[in-house]
């Protein structure tokens, strides 16, 4: 029987990790952070990238050998191509280790590794279901539709051969159980850090991009993707600004479409009110919440939304397209609006709610509120007392 230790080790194994910044990196670091502050031990497996400006010494971080991929890089967040089985070193710090848990946070390269090292060594193996990854299959150079069918079925399949598969969602659990995924199953979405969000100045942003004081300020943060339905987005907001002249649109984010959307922005005429922010660091991300009146999302595709969480924690009411992510994180006409896809229901939404500064108040008073059992205190002691269960 495998021995017990007073706190647990935990072994994160994932196929991104920083200087790459992705929505599975955040999930990451924020339960390492959350778990650590528990007093467990947590380790990360990651590719080693080329592309960093510099090596540092990384206190419980081992990196694979892999080669570097890194073109155009800054919109694809797969910077190396990682082979685990010619990693000679990784196998004998797992075993040094004597992990109790291994959680993986991808379904194949280092996840097979996590997926062999748990069997291995009898380790119950975790894994978090953070991608729906048939619905990215544009990003990469094969036929879809096939790209789509094996990225779906090999997902699924990895699932078979976990002990726990977390999901960020209830959304997305209804879709495991759909496609027929008989592990046990636990919602568990990814925390924030709260306090990052409160108590910021309005000013800063809104004096850098010229927006005025009583002029109406929305905000979307991600990658300018197909994915994010970042045009019907944009089409909404061009619907939405002949109601209200004085308003404006600031895009915090970088991607593969950003060329096509500065054509749509010059082509309707939007340049006076769409702003592209471009990359933003993490780190001053909660300034850009801050400095909003609406955060306005789109995209179809979300797993666990924590976008929503970020701009709930700044006190932001959201109007969102109905869709996973958006309905488990959003309450509806209580932090924020849900609508169908459809651009004139968007567009007449927002206009409403941006009028009704009551009901604007209203809501940003719900979201603090409604925010609080996903702070990363809350969801990384959820995820301990699953750990836990499984020695």
């Amino acid at each position: 029987m495998k021995k017990q230790h007073p706190n647990m080790k935990i072994g994160m194994f994932t196929n991104t990790y920083r200087p790459v910044l992705t929505g599975v990196v955040v999930s990451v670091d924020s339960f390492k952070r959350g778990l650590e502050a528990l007093d467990q031990e947590v380790h990360i497996f990651a590719p080693h990238y080329y592309t960093a400006e510099k090596k540092r010494k990384e206190e419980k971080i081992h990196r694979y050998k892999s080669i570097d991929i890194s073109i155009d890089s800054e919109f694809n967040p797969i910077k190396s191509l990682t082979f685990p089985v010619l990693s000679n070193r990784i196998p004998g710090i797992i075993k040094k280790l004597d992990l109790d848990i291994i959680h993986s946070h991808h379904p194949w390269i280092i996840g097979n590794a996590a997926k062999y090292f748990a069997k291995k060594y009898n380790i119950p193996l975790v894994f978090t279901y953070h991608t729906q990854y048939e619905k990215y299959a544009h990003y990469l150079p094969f036929d879809q539709d096939i790209t789509s069918i094996i990225a779906k079925k090999l997902s699924l399949h990895y699932c078979s051969k976990c002990d726990c598969v977390i999901a960020p969602t209830e959304s997305i659990k209804k879709y495991l159980l759909k496609n027929k995924v008989k592990t046990r199953i636990e919602i568990i979405p990814t925390g924030i850090d709260i306090k990052k969000f409160q108590g910021l100045e309005k000013n800063k942003i809104r004096k850098k991009y010229n927006v005025k004081e009583d002029e109406n300020l929305l905000l979307y943060v991600g990658r300018i993707g197909l994915e994010k339905n970042i045009f019907f987005l944009l089409k909404s907001f061009k619907k939405m600004i002949k109601s209200l002249p004085d308003t404006k649109l600031l895009i915090a984010g970088c991607g593969p479409e950003e060329e096509k959307v500065k054509e749509f922005i010059e082509k309707n005429s939007l340049k006076k009110n769409v702003m592209l922010a471009g990359s933003v660091p993490h780190k001053d991300i909660p300034s850009y919440y801050a400095a909003a009146d609406l955060f306005v999302f789109a995209s179809k595709t979300e797993t666990q939304g924590i976008i929503f969480l970020e701009a709930k924690a700044a006190g932001l009411p959201t109007i969102a397209v109905k869709a996973p992510g958006s309905v488990d994180t959003i309450v509806h006409n209580k932090d924020g609006i849900l609508v169908p896809e459809s651009i004139d229901r968007f567009s007449k939404e927002a206009v409403k709610l941006l009028d009704d500064k009551d009901l604007m108040r209203k809501m940003s008073e719900n979201a603090e509120k409604n925010v609080k059992p996903h702070s990363i205190e809350n969801t990384s002691k959820k995820l301990l007392s699953v750990y836990r269960s499984l020695r």
